[in-house]
């Protein structure tokens, strides 16, 4: 096959494209298309990055409780360490509740809150809430002190908390946490 000398070349990122007619694409398009092809990317590192903090915390759980459960079968069948006891004592069901809303608008602040009871105090949980967003609960594992982080893609949201992350959830009726979300 002849090649055709007339047809325009032009070489992208070192891949030589034969332009026969008008370009399909033009400069500004792949520049667009480039720049969304980094953002997807910089929100999957994102996502990976949080995944693999969670699954290295789900490993480090899992270690503890085998290394717990092998010395009952290492014959010893000595109890397990104070440590693991005691902080094993101190954690029971509670209850969380968190209102993110459904919807927010670009340039608005959102109220987020959540919080943490010891014990279930049934409805007064939710009483007095700032943020709009509709009340869900749940019943967690608790121990006196928790930590909440509440974490987005920096160039998507911006988040102001108020107060520490870590709280004393013991001998109160809940710790709250209070974000504010734009």
């Amino acid at each position: 096959m002849e090649e055709n000398n007339n047809s325009p070349e032009r070489e992208i990122e070192g891949v030589t494209t034969v332009i026969i007619g008008k370009p399909i694409i033009n400069e500004e398009q792949i520049a667009a298309q480039r720049q969304w092809h980094l953002q997807v990317g910089r929100r999957r590192r994102h996502w990976l990055v949080t995944i693999g903090i969670f699954l290295a915390l789900v490993g480090f759980l899992g270690f503890l409780l085998l290394r717990f459960l092998r010395s009952f079968q290492s014959g010893n069948n000595a109890p397990p360490p104070d440590y693991l006891t005691s902080a094993l004592d101190e954690i029971h069901d509670g209850k969380i509740l968190f209102n993110p809303p459904r919807e927010m608008e670009q340039g608005k602040a959102e109220r987020v809150e959540t919080r943490i009871s010891y014990q279930d105090i049934g409805d007064a949980i939710t009483k007095h809430l700032r943020g709009r967003g509709e009340p869900q609960t749940e019943t967690i594992q608790v121990g006196e002190k928790m930590t909440v982080t509440l974490s987005a893609n920096e160039t998507e949201f911006n988040i102001k908390k108020y107060g520490p992350d870590e709280e004393l959830v013991a001998g109160r009726p809940f710790a709250q946490w209070e974000w504010d979300v734009m």
